[in-house]
């Protein structure tokens, strides 16, 4: 009989992996309230919002907007509902020619997803 939930010495999951993701977080109500603590943690000049279209005409949006009045921000509104590959390239594209020492996605999973 094979016991199936011994590992074979073959297997890649044998050895141990270490995944780090520093991605924070925050939802919910109230959430927005957060937001100037958790950007005082950061001395960020250039900061980037990620959002889909319909995010960025919310007086949500307007509020984070009014909160990074010191830096410079740059937008990407274009996150469609269920990116692609392209999606991904141009938002890519963007940040790597942006370099934002911070990056802030609003809106739902297909920002998140980005």
């Amino acid at each position: 009989m094979v016991n199936l939930m011994e590992p074979k010495p073959h297997h890649p999951l044998i050895k141990t992996y270490t995944f780090n993701s520093p991605t924070r977080l925050f939802f919910g109500a109230n959430s927005l309230d957060r937001l100037r603590d958790e950007l005082k943690q950061y001395a960020s000049k250039k900061v980037m919002i990620v959002t889909g279209s319909s995010v960025s005409r919310t007086p949500a949006y307007k509020r984070v907007l009014g909160m990074l009045k010191e830096q410079t921000i740059l937008e990407f509104s274009g996150i469609p509902p269920e990116p692609d590959e392209a999606a991904l390239a141009a938002l890519s594209d963007e940040v790597i020619g942006a370099l934002p020492d911070l990056i802030i996605g609003m809106g739902g999973g297909s920002t998140m997803d980005m």
